[in-house]
């Protein structure tokens, strides 16, 4: 089983977690520039039963990097006076849908076993 919840993750986990994260994060008024919300913000990371979804890059001035995104629950910069705990808000709205795929290709799974 601890198999089939890795592939699971890897396909799966990305896909549903991802978006729900991302429909949270706020556009800046601003009009220039690339949004974190309309491109790849993230990567992904796998581990033994565990995905770790991370904003890429760090530094606000480099090309691609979504400094904005590094402390997204403490609430610190100039323009986030507030924690806006998107991660954490949007892996709790995608987790129920991960866990009913999962719970269900492992039903799948012993069944085609048993």
């Amino acid at each position: 089983m601890e198999r089939e919840i890795n592939t699971i993750l890897k396909k799966d986990g990305e896909e549903i977690l991802a978006p729900e994260i991302t429909q949270l994060i706020k556009t800046s008024d601003k009009e220039k520039g690339v949004h974190a919300n309309r491109t790849k913000w993230y990567k992904a990371e796998f581990g033994n039963l565990e995905i770790t979804i991370k904003a890429k890059g760090g530094a606000a001035n480099k090309p691609g990097s979504f400094g904005y995104l590094v402390f997204p629950d403490e609430g610190r910069g100039p323009s986030n006076h507030v924690a806006q705990k998107f991660f954490e808000r949007g892996v709790n709205k995608g987790l129920p849908k991960l866990t009913d795929i999962t719970q269900n290709k492992l039903i799948d799974k012993l069944e085609e076993v048993l």
